[in-house]
């Protein structure tokens, strides 16, 4: 399965499941079926999506090991190894046009698709 009943609850109000190493093998496959869902027109909404796709097989096995030592070995992360806050903080900056990434300007600006043909 790719889930199983936590050992040692966290709260109360729900049961707690963890990820099987099975679900966690299957990160990739998540990313490239999240790939597929975005379609062409990036938006805001799916920033963190395509940051988390475009860091691309090296950043997925990070992930992999984060989720690992969460689920399987019972660690959390400190906040400046997290993933989820790292990306968080990228998606941010990209939106905003603080960082070093930004998202490209709206289909209507953007030169004609035949530039990208050589991709």
């Amino acid at each position: 399965g790719l889930l199983t009943p936590c050992a040692e609850p966290e709260t109360h109000f729900r049961k707690p499941y963890a990820l099987t190493e099975y679900a966690i093998d299957m990160v990739p496959l998540m990313a490239e079926l999240a790939r597929l869902g975005l379609g062409d027109t990036p938006c805001p909404g799916d920033a963190q999506w395509r940051l988390f796709y475009g860091g691309g097989p090296k950043l997925w096995s990070k992930w992999q090991t984060q989720l690992r030592h969460e689920h399987i070995h019972g660690k959390r992360s400190t906040k400046s190894e997290d993933l989820r806050y790292r990306l968080q903080i990228a998606t941010t900056a990209a939106l905003t046009g603080a960082g070093p990434l930004c998202l490209p300007k709206p289909a209507g600006l953007l030169s004609p698709p035949q530039q990208f043909a050589a991709e």
